[in-house]
C-alpha cells in the first residue's frame, strides 16, 4: 500500500511538471562557444500588461550600474514543479508584477551553463553536463551558492550595491508575496 501511494504521488508529480509550459532565459539555453550565454537578452514571461519585465543578470546589472534600485533575483530550476507554479500564478498578478518592476527583476535558472561576471568574480556551473536533458538536474550553478540559495524557487532581493538584501523562499501565493515585497 505504501508503495502504490509513493508511485501515485510520483505520477501526479510527473504529469503537473511535464504539462506545463515554462519562459525560456538566457542561462537556459546554452549558446555556440563562440558567444557565452551571458550575452543573449532574457524574454518577458508574458506579454500582458502588468507582466514582470525579466532581464538577464547581466542586462540587469548594467541597468542597475545607470540607474540604481537593486535587483530581485527568480532562482529556479527546469524540474521545479512550484518555480512553474510561481511563474503561472504569482507573477502574472498585476499586482506582484508592479512591486517586482520596481527592482530589476532576473530570471535566473539555477542549473544553467553560463558564465556569469558578479561583483568582479566569474562564476560558471563546472558539472554542467549538455546531454542532460531540460526537465532533469543538471549541476548547481555557482553564483546559487553566492546568494545562499538552499532551495527552489528563492527569489533573491539584492540591494542598490548588489549585496544580499533578503532571500524569500518556497512558492508563494500573490497574497503572501505582496506584502513581503512591500515590506522591503
Amino acid at each position: 500500500m505504501k508503495y502504490l501511494f509513493w508511485s501515485l504521488c510520483f505520477c501526479v508529480l510527473a504529469m503537473a511538471c511535464g504539462s506545463q509550459e515554462t519562459t525560456q532565459t538566457a542561462q537556459e539555453t546554452p549558446a555556440p562557444k563562440a558567444k557565452p550565454v551571458a550575452a543573449k537578452k532574457a524574454t518577458t514571461a508574458t506579454t500582458a500588461k502588468g507582466a514582470v519585465k525579466w532581464l538577464s543578470m547581466e542586462e540587469a546589472m548594467k541597468l542597475n550600474e545607470k540607474e540604481p534600485k537593486g535587483l530581485i533575483v527568480d532562482v529556479y530550476t527546469e524540474w521545479c514543479g512550484p518555480c512553474k507554479m510561481m511563474d503561472r500564478l504569482t507573477f502574472n498578478n498585476p499586482e506582484v508584477a508592479a512591486l517586482m518592476n520596481d527592482y530589476y527583476p532576473v530570471k535566473f535558472n539555477a542549473e544553467s551553463p553560463g558564465e556569469i561576471t558578479f561583483q568582479g568574480k566569474t562564476y560558471k556551473n563546472p558539472t554542467y553536463k549538455p546531454e542532460i536533458p531540460k526537465n532533469r538536474r543538471n549541476g548547481r550553478h555557482e553564483l546559487v551558492g553566492k546568494f545562499a540559495v538552499r532551495g527552489y524557487p528563492t527569489l533573491v532581493v539584492l540591494d542598490e550595491k548588489l549585496n544580499v538584501k533578503k532571500n524569500l523562499v518556497g512558492f508563494k501565493k500573490p497574497e503572501q508575496l505582496v506584502p513581503e515585497l512591500k515590506s522591503l
